[in-house]
């Protein structure tokens, strides 16, 4: 039984299963490698730590893979801070620490995020092999590191719950160099094309909100791990170009300019 449908994502929908817990249930070409892989990437954030639900369970509805979630009540950041403006000083601070703490826990047992940038450049079609060159290149002479990165923080991926903020969507999860993570948050709250559809009241109260909360959000994070705005810079060409790979055709223009710049 799925239960109520609250929530839906890229490639999965949410359901309710009474008080305590949530299925993620997968498209039905979903593989079961992909979704036992989702599962341990979870199992590894939660062993580091880190606030995230618990994997509770897998379970196949209808020819459709699913992993049962530990159910976490309460709103996204993004639905908290925007009800009530005011709100939206501390959330800006409150999302860069945990993203800060975050970023202090070791990435045992999660991949690569060389490799995976690695391969997800070589999969962009709208890059020159020569632009490939250099950002494979670039890539190489930036330090791997090996912190937790959760490679798409944004804030309707944390849940404001009477525990306290919650991390959710783990599956671009790796073990890698903070900047990147921190250049990718940036772009997705500045520069990432909303939903289609979404109307033209919604869109003037994202647009102002995502402008005052990146500010917020990127001047706390310097302050508890600072950086320089040429290593910024080299992080978010490659975040750019990783970008191109999502097909998102609104973006491609500005992605391509980022990479030339």
């Amino acid at each position: 039984m799925k239960g109520k449908l609250i929530g839906q994502g890229r490639t999965a929908l949410i359901y309710a299963r009474g008080e305590d817990q949530v299925l993620k249930l997968y498209e039905p070409c979903t593989t079961l490698a992909k979704v036992e892989y989702e599962a341990e990437l979870c199992r590894c954030i939660n062993k580091a730590g880190i606030p995230s639900p618990a994997v509770e369970g897998f379970i196949e509805v209808e020819g459709q893979p699913g992993i049962i979630f530990e159910r976490i009540c309460g709103p996204t950041m993004l639905e908290f801070a925007t009800k009530k403006p005011w709100r939206i000083f501390k959330a800006a601070r409150q999302f860069a620490e945990l993203q800060a703490e975050m970023h202090s826990r070791p990435g045992s047992g999660l991949p690569s995020q060389t490799e995976k940038i690695k391969t997800r450049l070589e999969g962009v079609s709208l890059l020159a092999p020569r632009t490939r060159a250099k950002l494979t290149a670039l890539l190489e002479s930036l330090p791997a590191g090996e912190a937790v990165c959760h490679g798409d923080y944004h804030p309707d991926n944390l849940l404001m719950s009477p525990r306290g903020p919650v991390i959710i969507d783990w599956l671009d999860a790796t073990a890698g160099h903070p900047l990147y993570d921190v250049a990718r948050t940036s772009y997705l709250l500045l520069k990432a094309a909303l939903p289609p559809g979404t109307g033209f009241r919604r869109r003037l109260v994202i647009t102002v909100f995502r402008r005052v909360f990146h500010r917020l959000y990127l001047r706390r994070y310097r302050q508890l791990k600072p950086f320089s705005e040429k290593d910024f810079a080299d992080w978010t060409r490659l975040v750019a170009a990783v970008r191109l790979d999502e097909g998102i055709g609104q973006e491609e223009k500005q992605l391509l300019a980022i990479i030339q710049a």
